[in-house]
């Protein structure tokens, strides 16, 4: 059985600063869909102050889980974690990193990024990769803010099991740029499609 977690923070009220940081499981088991249930949840003023009483519980369970399985009536079922996702912010968080518009914020390799336009892009494509083992000795410490209890997991790779968050990379980030450049041209002007083609795409 797979399992996979995400964990994020949700505003609760537009006039206060009150917000939940749910950690939700989601179990994958053949074809059944299961929906996502939470496993814990902070609530608070703020992010969580300490990351480490946050997650160590979580933490505790889920190891005794992989190493044990889990024993339902007649039924052992052996637990392995899929992947933890996260939007960006988050999982600089939950990660002890710098954040995406830092210097040394690829989560993926270890090259320095550039500032180009007031913004952190990453030039070079064949970098040499971050690793999970270079990520838990901290090998490149300018890519770390403080220590992750995430490293504590067991069998689980940090670089490739905590994923980048398609939504938030292609559907409002890359994609968001691609409809606003062919519907209102800005300084791609020449890649702005016409009335026909808009309708076309809208339809």
């Amino acid at each position: 059985m797979q399992v996979s977690f995400n964990i994020d923070g949700i505003p609760l009220f537009n006039s206060s600063n009150k917000q939940f940081w749910p950690i939700l499981c989601r179990v994958h088991l053949n074809q059944v869909k299961i929906k996502p249930f939470p496993v814990a949840l902070f609530y608070g003023d703020s992010k969580p102050f300490s990351i480490f009483e946050y997650l160590n519980e979580f933490i505790k369970e889920i190891n005794q889980l992989t190493s044990e399985g889990l024993q339902i009536n007649e039924f052992r079922f052996e637990i392995r974690v899929m992947c933890i996702t996260c939007d960006a912010p988050a999982r600089s968080y939950v990660k002890g990193i710098k954040g995406h518009n830092a210097y040394f914020g690829c989560e993926t390799c270890i090259q320095k990024g550039v500032n180009l336009n007031r913004r952190i892009i990453y030039i070079e494509t064949n970098s040499h990769p971050r690793t999970h083992q270079n990520f838990v000795s901290k090998e490149y410490p300018a890519h770390h803010l403080f220590d992750t209890p995430l490293k504590n997991m067991l069998n689980i790779d940090l670089i490739k099991q905590v994923t980048l968050d398609y939504m938030h990379l292609c559907c409002l980030g890359v994609m968001r740029k691609l409809l606003n450049y062919w519907y209102k041209g800005g300084n791609m002007e020449a890649v702005r499609l016409s009335v026909s083609l808009r309708l076309r795409l809208s339809n």
